[in-house]
C-alpha cells in the first residue's frame, strides 16, 4: 500500500498564518479516491459555504494530476479549483490526487519517499521510508497513539493523543500512511488518520469521517499539519454528556442491531459472538417509545429517532 494508491490528500498552505521555520500545512485526507464522498465541498467565499460540511480556499492551486490508474503516473498542474459533484479539482484535471496552495511564486519540488509496504501485527501498523540518503523506520501503535521512528542510531518517539483530544475516543480505527518532504526539512512526513463514527449535536450520523495529523519525521517529531473543515467534534457512547446519552446509546444499539441482523453463526464462537451483539435488540422498539416519550419535545431527538422509521417508509 502507498499514499498515493490508497488515499487522496490536498494540501492547502495556511492563509494568513506567521512565517515559522515549518510550514503549517491545513490539509484534507481521505482512504477513497476523492475525500468525503459523502460530504459537499465548496469555495469559501460562495454564498453556499455556510450551508455545506466542507469549504476550500480559492486561488491558483498546484498539484500532481493522475492520468491513469497507476500511482506514479502524475503530472505537475496548476491552475483554479473547479468543483465537480462537490469534490475539488484542479481545473483540467478529473483525477487530482495532490494539491496545495504554493506560498510564492514558484511551487516547491515533490519527491516521493521509496517505502516499503505498510504491514500491520499486533496493534501496530509500521513502513519503512527513505528519502534521499534518509532512511525511517516508522511504527504507530493504534491504541496508545504513540508514533516511534527510528533512524540510523537515534530512536525518537510522538504521543498524539494531546494533539488529537477528544477525537482519539471516537476512533474505529487508526491508520498510518505517509508522504514526501512536503515542508522542505529533508525527511518525509507520516499521516496518522483517524476513522470516526458518531453524532452531531443535531443526532445526525456522521460515519467515516477522517480527522488526521502529519507529522515530519525530522528529530524533533512535531506535528506540521492538520486536516480542516472536517466534524471533530462527534459525539459516541463515551463522551455523550453534551447531548443526552441515553439517546446516542439508542442510536448506536440500532446501528449494532442492523449490523449484526441476518449474520450467519457459522460455528460455536460465531454464535457466542453474535448472541453478545445482538442482545437487547428485540428491546429497542420499547426503548424507543420510551425515549419518545421522554424527549419528544425536542424536535432533533424525535427526527433521530424516527429516522430508520422514515426511511423504511420510503
Amino acid at each position: 500500500m502507498t499514499a498515493l494508491s490508497t488515499a487522496a490528500v490536498l494540501f492547502l498552505l495556511k492563509a494568513g498564518a506567521a512565517p515559522a521555520p515549518t510550514t503549517t500545512i491545513d490539509f484534507l485526507y481521505a482512504v477513497s479516491p476523492y475525500p468525503g464522498p459523502d460530504a459537499k465541498y465548496v469555495a469559501c467565499d460562495t454564498p453556499e459555504a455556510g450551508a455545506v460540511d466542507h469549504c476550500v480556499e480559492g486561488g491558483t492551486w498546484v498539484g500532481w494530476c493522475a492520468k491513469s490508474a497507476a500511482p506514479k503516473d502524475f503530472t505537475l498542474m496548476e491552475g483554479p479549483l473547479v468543483f465537480t459533484d462537490g469534490i475539488p479539482r484542479i481545473q483540467g484535471c478529473d483525477k487530482s490526487r495532490w494539491m496545495w496552495k504554493p506560498s510564492g511564486a514558484a511551487p516547491a519540488a515533490y519527491v516521493a519517499p521509496k517505502a516499503g509496504s505498510i504491514k500491520a501485527a499486533k496493534g501496530t501498523r509500521s513502513v519503512t521510508l527513505t528519502q534521499g540518503s534518509r532512511t525511517f523506520a516508522v511504527a504507530l501503535a493504534q491504541k496508545t497513539f504513540q508514533l516511534q521512528v527510528k533512524e540510523g542510531g537515534s530512536k525518537r518517539a510522538l504521543d498524539l493523543r494531546p494533539v488529537l483530544g477528544d477525537v482519539t475516543k471516537m476512533a474505529d480505527s487508526v491508520n498510518l500512511d505517509f508522504v514526501g518532504d512536503v515542508n522542505g526539512d529533508g525527511a518525509p512526513e507520516a499521516i496518522v488518520a483517524l476513522d470516526l463514527h458518531g453524532y452531531t449535536r443535531q443526532y445526525a450520523s456522521k460515519w467515516g469521517a477522517s480527522v488526521a495529523v502529519m507529522v515530519t519525521l525530522a528529530d524533533p517529531l512535531r506535528v506540521i499539519g492538520f486536516t480542516s473543515s472536517t466534524p471533530t467534534r462527534l459525539y459516541g457512547a463515551k463522551n455523550c454528556a453534551a447531548l443526552g446519552c441515553d439517546i446516542i446509546q439508542f442510536l448506536e444499539k440500532q446501528e449494532s442491531c442492523n449490523h449484526f441482523a441476518g449474520e450467519e453463526a457459522y460455528d460455536e464462537a460465531r454464535r457466542k459472538e453474535l448472541a453478545k451483539a445482538t442482545k437487547g435488540c428485540e428491546a429497542l422498539e420499547a426503548r424507543r417509545e420510551a425515549l419518545l416519550k421522554k424527549h419528544g419535545a425536542n424536535e432533533a431527538v424525535k427526527k433521530a429517532l424516527l429516522a430508520e422509521q422514515e426511511e423504511l417508509g420510503d
